[in-house]
C-alpha cells in the first residue's frame, strides 16, 4: 500500500464528471515477418512486462469518504488481466480515420475507478492505412494521470519494447510482496485521523500550493468550483468540455525536428512538439 502524493491527487481533485483525467496512447505497429498478435499474446506480454514488476499496475484506488487524506493505491488480489486488454477490430476497409474513430470511442469512456486505473486495447484491421502495409495493427493504451506523469510514461514505454527481436527484455523493478486484500477503510481512516491531528492543514496548504484556485475553494468549504472571469474571445477551444474528443495524425521527420532541438541547447524533443502545436494553433486563432 501506497498513499498518493498531493501532485498526483490533485488529478483526482479536478476531475470532473463530463471529462475524463487519463492518458491515451496510440501506438501503430507494422507486422513484419511475425503472425499477427493477439490479444492473448498482448495480454502476456503486459502481465510480464508490466503487471509481475510494477507496482502500481496491480493496485487499485482507496478514497476515504470526505477526502479526509489523500488516496492511497492497493493491491488487487482479483486482478482481472482479461477486462484491462481488449481487442477491437476496425470497421470498413481499415483506414486511418477508421483508427481515429475507434480511438476517440475508447478515450470516451470513463476508466472504473473500482479497478487498476490503465487499460489496452489491440485494434486490428487496419489494412487500407496509406504508407502502412496490410496487417498492420494497433495499441490503444489508457493511464489514469494519477498513476503516471510525462516520465513514468516513457518509462512503460521503453518496459514494453524490444529495439530488435533478440533483444534481452528491459530490467524491470521487483514487486516487494505479494499482492494481498489491503488495509481496511477503518485503518486507512485511523491513518488519516493521526495525520490530520499531527498536521491538521498540510492536505489543504499542499493543493492550495499546487492549484491557488482550487485550493482556496476546499479551505473554504465551497462545494462547486468556479472558473475566474474572463475576456476571451470565443472559440471553439473555450467553451464547456465533454467526455468526446477529436484527434488527428500530422507525420514529421524525426531529423528535421532533432534539428530544431539541437538549435537551441537545452531543449527538448517535447519542447519542438509543444511549440509546433502551439504555433499552429495560434496560427489558427489568429485565421478566426
Amino acid at each position: 500500500m501506497n498513499q498518493m502524493g498531493s501532485n498526483d491527487a490533485i488529478w483526482l481533485y479536478i476531475e470532473p464528471p463530463s471529462e475524463s483525467a487519463h492518458v491515451t496512447l496510440v501506438s501503430v505497429y507494422e507486422p513484419g515477418e511475425l503472425p499477427p498478435l493477439t490479444r492473448q499474446e498482448l495480454e502476456a506480454h503486459l502481465h510480464d512486462r508490466l503487471v509481475s514488476g510494477v507496482p502500481v499496475f496491480s493496485r487499485r484506488l482507496r478514497q476515504l469518504p470526505f477526502h479526509a487524506d489523500f488516496p492511497y493505491w492497493v493491491d488487487d488480489p482479483h486482478l482481472d488481466l482479461g477486462r484491462h486488454v481488449r481487442e477491437r477490430s476496425l470497421a470498413g476497409p481499415g483506414s486511418w480515420n477508421a483508427l481515429l474513430a475507434t480511438a476517440m470511442e475508447i478515450h470516451a469512456e470513463p476508466l472504473d475507478k473500482r479497478h487498476p486505473l490503465w487499460d489496452f486495447t489491440l485494434v486490428t484491421g487496419l489494412n487500407r492505412a496509406r504508407g502502412l502495409p496490410k496487417g498492420s495493427f494497433a495499441v490503444v493504451s489508457r493511464f489514469h494521470h494519477a498513476m503516471v506523469d510525462g516520465k513514468s510514461l516513457l518509462e512503460v514505454i521503453h518496459l514494453l519494447h524490444d529495439l530488435s527481436p533478440q533483444s534481452a527484455p528491459p530490467a524491470q523493478p521487483t514487486r516487494a510482496q505479494t499482492a494481498a486484500d489491503g488495509p481496511s477503510l477503518a485503518t486507512i481512516a485511523v491513518r488519516a485521523a493521526v495525520h490530520t491531528i499531527a498536521n491538521p492543514t498540510d492536505m489543504l496548504t499542499r493543493v492550495a500550493r499546487r492549484l491557488p484556485l482550487l485550493g482556496r475553494q476546499l479551505v473554504n468549504r465551497q462545494a462547486r468550483i468556479t472558473l475566474p472571469q474572463t475576456r476571451a474571445p470565443r472559440t471553439r477551444f473555450n467553451g464547456p468540455v465533454t467526455a468526446d474528443r477529436r484527434l488527428g495524425f500530422a507525420q514529421f521527420d524525426l531529423d528535421r525536428l532533432r534539428a530544431l532541438r539541437s538549435a537551441v541547447p537545452g531543449s527538448t524533443l517535447n519542447d519542438v512538439a509543444l511549440t509546433i502545436i502551439g504555433g499552429a494553433l495560434r496560427d489558427y486563432l489568429d485565421k478566426l
